[in-house]
């Protein structure tokens, strides 16, 4: 069988699929994870569930703890993606193993109306933290591990 034949086969890259083109036991137990959830239904100023603690430079000398109360909404959207992960090559048979997963948001928003958190720039409704990834079904476990994840987190570190 020469090259072009064998890579007919194979389906490079990703694919972005609708839930309707999934089954549950592709997501395993990410499926009950589908929608949106917060942590508190109720707007942003009106109540804080969790604290954003973090220490940064002063401005004379030493630093500031900043202990700010939050709101946390986490979105996992009702697209998933697969992935083929190729492995080795196993008694003439390639190992390939599927993975799905969900893509997900999530968002940090201030509910802090004190003037330090005004004075930081971190006024209630000021979002904190943005992070956005995959939550990954690894199907078949190498070493024990079913569940993954990818993540991008924008920092202003250097």
């Amino acid at each position: 069988m020469n090259l072009q034949n064998k890579l007919r086969g194979l389906t490079l890259g990703a694919q972005v699929l609708p839930l309707s083109k999934v089954s549950a036991s592709d997501l395993g137990a990410l499926a009950p994870l589908v929608g949106t959830w917060k942590n508190a239904d109720v707007p942003a100023e009106a109540i804080s569930a969790g604290w954003n603690t973090i220490s940064v430079p002063g401005q004379d000398k030493g630093f500031v703890f900043e202990v700010i109360p939050y709101t946390e909404t986490l979105t996992f959207n009702p697209i998933v993606v697969q992935a083929g992960n190729r492995g080795p090559v196993v008694n003439g048979q390639q190992v390939e193993q599927m993975i799905f997963g969900l893509l997900y948001e999530q968002q940090i928003v201030s509910a802090c109306d004190s003037s330090f958190c005004n004075e930081r720039g971190f006024p209630a409704g000021q979002t904190i933290h943005v992070e956005t990834g995959l939550l990954l079904n690894l199907g078949q476990p190498n070493g024990g591990y079913t569940i993954a994840r990818l993540s991008t987190i924008p920092h202003g570190n250097s």
